[in-house]
């Protein structure tokens, strides 16, 4: 088996989306895919087979006097609820019967453990999950359903590589949004805010407390197993953009930049993935 892993980050999504988009090109089939925050989105698009749709969607739009996906101006819910069915229609039935197993993580606010969904029937719990893994600490409100409460999935496996393994793949694909050796969000930083807002969640503040460190060691580990050569990571050279990035201009650079390293690697790619979906 093989596995996709799609990371998050807002607007930087949009590299991994010029990825994906050239996997779907190429043909290139999975087993297993995993998407955190904005990485569901595209993991949601790349196993309906929808290329271009995730740079659509990321890309600013305006809805009255808001900017979907801007700076403290980030409409969720148009996101995920409004455009599959006006903006940017999804297709929902080639996602429901793909044979690709795909997996949106989100983190549940009550253990501040990881909670993996999939759904191969009901739209509406499709979106839900996705919604959930996006939901951004502090920025957003909890998102509830099916009697649980959950944040961003980034909080308590940013990088789910090790669920990838567990669910039976022998090489896993990272996409990852930050070039090498640059830090994720310190949520220590926010420490004040998030005891607050959170204090009924002990085990979530925790988890955002010690998100940094946990990060920082499955990047360790995804060296190791790169080393090993089980795993492969592509990642951006330099910052292309900032999580909540509004010029296009900076926006399609960084797709472009995704897509053409995607290209670059693709025999690579194919050959560590030993594995490419007939025509």
């Amino acid at each position: 088996m093989t596995g996709l892993i799609i990371e998050g980050g807002a607007r930087r999504g949009i590299f991994t989306a010029g990825i994906t988009d050239c996997l779907l090109e190429n043909k290139i089939h999975f087993d297993y895919v995993a998407g955190v925050s904005a990485g569901a989105e595209v993991a949601l698009d790349f196993t309906a087979k929808q290329e271009g749709r995730s740079r659509s969607v990321i890309m600013p739009h305006r809805t009255g006097d808001f900017s979907v996906l801007g700076f403290l101006s980030m409409d969720l819910d148009n996101m995920i609820y409004r455009f599959p069915y006006q903006d940017y229609p999804f297709d929902f039935d080639t996602f429901f019967a793909s044979d690709t197993n795909c997996e949106f993580v989100a983190t549940d606010c009550v253990t501040g453990k990881a909670k993996y969904f999939s759904e191969n029937k009901s739209e509406q719990r499709l979106l839900d999950s996705v919604r959930a893994s996006c939901t951004v600490p502090i920025l957003y409100q909890i998102s509830e359903f099916e009697g649980g409460k959950y944040v961003d999935g980034s909080i308590a496996d940013a990088v789910p590589f090790d669920r990838a393994f567990e669910q039976g793949c022998s090489r896993v694909l990272v996409l990852l949004t930050k070039p090498e050796n640059e830090p994720c969000t310190d949520y220590r930083k926010f420490e004040f805010l998030i005891n607050k807002k959170y204090k009924d969640y002990p085990n979530l503040i925790n988890a955002l407390m010690t998100r940094f460190d946990r990060y920082n060691e499955q990047c360790k580990r995804m060296k190791q197993l790169e080393e090993d050569g089980i795993l492969m990571v592509l990642r951006p050279s330099h910052k292309y953009v900032k999580s909540f990035e509004m010029n296009t201009d900076v926006l399609d650079e960084a797709y472009n930049a995704g897509k053409n390293l995607a290209k670059e690697k693709l025999a690579e790619i194919e050959d560590f993935l030993n594995v490419l979906e007939k025509k």
